[in-house]
């Protein structure tokens, strides 16, 4: 999750800042401070980008080779062992209430 943070931030920076200052007339020194702020928040979002396609991948490392194998056939279960060998206790909780 983490990972989407600084792309979704850079992404929304990166669009935004740069049609702000075209449009607005203000100090040089603003402008190069958005101008810092966009190229750290495109960075980011490269940073966040780049974790979240190395994250996939060593999913896709782990995933893949159990999906290349065929599974296993189930075992035949007879009734004698699907039926449960004695009853269930009942719970002591339940005797408790009535006494």
């Amino acid at each position: 999750m983490l990972p989407l943070l600084p792309f979704a931030a850079g992404v929304v920076l990166g669009a935004f800042v740069p049609s702000l200052v075209r449009k607005a007339k203000i100090s040089p020194r603003v402008s190069k401070t958005a101008d810092l702020a966009g190229r750290k928040a495109r960075a980011a979002a490269a940073s966040g980008l780049d974790t979240l396609t190395q994250a996939s991948a060593r999913w896709r490392d782990r995933i893949a080779p159990a999906l290349d194998t065929e599974p296993e056939p189930a075992a035949e279960v007879s009734e004698a062992e699907r039926a449960p060998a004695s009853p269930p206790k009942k719970s002591r909780a339940k005797s408790r209430e009535t006494a």
